[in-house]
């Protein structure tokens, strides 16, 4: 089940808010509704996984309760922890990466599905037993508090990655108020509109571009005019799908009185590398310092080494994607330009604001032609369309058609991805009743939209 399905839109959340807003005589009571739903939502779409979930956390709610268990004796708690984010590793290596290895190295074995949210739950499950070990939190006694934490529906796809401290005294105690329900609705619409509207028809003509480059349309022309018109889809597309989820996923916390912080800062708009990783989904990043970056920096603080260090987190980085060369290869790229700043303190250097930014466009378009293309060959193809390289020339009917199709589509991905967009937001909010009938409209348009698609393009870039 998608957020953006009519079947969770219509059905399964005005059910899981009605009931919820009914328990609102008891957190206790309205916490064990959320899991249920939450356990019903992951169902739905394999029961059979319904089983990875609840083993994953009996497993890693009785690890954290092991490693607390030991910290209190005085017992070494590291062979505890050890054993725990190797089960959570192994399971993740299992679900996510066994199948197209074993095809890479010439094993035929059967397709193994992975279970929905698969990398989110293995990331909150790591953080919540390290943070245990280290003393920055205690061990949830309430299994259900737990339970929530890792298997919250809104969580589940898309992020934002949460520590156990941000979230364990909402949990525990929050206060959900109608406020609450109205504002958190509409950043859910919001959120759905991005993701329906711009996302998804953005990505209906990135996947047709980048797919006349892939090995089995290779003997298709690509003129360059045609592949950047692609790429820049492709570039609106996967930061509307990854802030349009993550706006869903704020609006349905707030829904039920949760607060997470925002994860986009407008980061097409930045004015260096650094800058735009500071910008463009925080939580990932700060997970990642948390808990790869910072510990090899302590063990390891000379120049030469923190470099390799930042290799490392960025090449993990992009494994979290896929074992595909070219997500490596985009990891290399980022950990490139980022060591690089920070050698030449490019963020003190006298650049104007207009080259700054043209320099981060460039770094942004070519990182991803590395993230979208499959594999090394269709890299090189669409690489090689792009500049022309390929015999390929430059003018397209198809580019110009998609263009004069789709403007207003273009229009609104540009737009919406600069800081534009809440100062329009804060202007409509201040007159209610407008608000409420342009997010009314946009709802209805959105269900509309749905009702004539079947697919949804943004699922196979997201950390599932």
């Amino acid at each position: 089940m998608s957020y953006s399905s009519l079947i969770f839109m219509l059905y399964f959340l005005p059910i899981t808010v009605g009931i919820y807003y009914l328990f609102r005589f008891s957190q206790r009571v309205q916490n064990v509704w959320l899991l249920i739903a939450s356990l019903i939502f992951y169902a739905w779409g394999s029961p059979v996984h319904i089983m990875f979930l609840l083993a994953s956390l009996a497993v890693n709610y009785g690890m954290g309760f092991l490693i607390s268990r030991q910290q209190q004796t005085a017992a070494s708690a590291k062979p505890v922890l050890t054993v725990a984010c190797v089960f959570n590793l192994v399971l993740l290596f299992v679900y996510h990466y066994l199948t197209p290895l074993a095809a890479g190295v010439g094993f035929a074995i059967s397709s193994i599905v992975a279970p929905l949210g698969i990398t989110l739950i293995t990331m909150h499950s790591i953080s919540y037993l390290v943070d245990i070990y280290r003393l920055d939190v205690k061990m949830d006694k309430n299994p259900v508090n737990f339970a929530l934490y890792i298997a919250f529906f809104p969580l589940l796809i898309g992020g934002p990655i949460l520590q156990y401290a941000d979230v364990a005294d909402q949990i525990a105690r929050r206060k959900s108020t109608w406020e609450d329900l109205s504002g958190g609705v509409c950043r859910f619409v919001i959120g759905l509109g991005k993701k329906v509207l711009i996302a998804d028809a953005l990505g209906l003509i990135a996947s047709h571009v980048f797919n006349l480059s892939a090995m089995s349309g290779s003997l298709t022309s690509v003129p360059a005019a045609l592949a950047w018109v692609g790429l820049i889809a492709f570039t609106l597309q996967i930061y509307h799908g990854w802030s349009g989820y993550v706006d869903m996923a704020l609006g349905l916390g707030r829904i039920f009185g949760f607060r997470y912080g925002e994860n986009f800062n407008y980061p097409y708009t930045a004015v260096s590398v650094t800058d735009f990783w500071s910008r463009w989904y925080t939580s990932l990043l700060s997970w990642f310092h948390n808990y790869v970056l910072d510990p090899l920096t302590v063990r390891n603080s000379s120049h030469d080494r923190l470099v390799r260090n930042t290799f490392v987190m960025w090449l993990l980085i992009g494994l979290l994607f896929g074992c595909e060369w070219t997500f490596l290869l985009w990891g290399i790229w980022n950990a490139s330009f980022l060591i690089f700043e920070q050698v030449i303190e490019f963020e003190n250097m006298s650049v104007s604001p207009i080259l700054r930014r043209i320099y981060v466009l460039v770094f942004l378009l070519l990182g991803w032609v590395l993230f979208r293309t499959g594999d090394l060959y269709q890299l090189s193809v669409f690489m090689g369309n792009l500049f022309g390289a390929n015999g390929n020339g430059f003018v397209s009917d198809m580019a110009l058609m998609l263009i004069r199709e789709y403007w207003t589509v273009f229009l609104a991905g540009i737009v919406f991805s600069t800081p534009v967009a809440p100062k329009l937001r804060a202007l409509l909010i201040s007159k209610e009743n407008v608000w409420t009938l342009l997010m009314t409209a946009l709802l209805f348009l959105v269900i509309i939209f749905l009702t004539r698609k079947g697919y949804d393009p943004y699922l196979k870039y997201s950390l599932l």
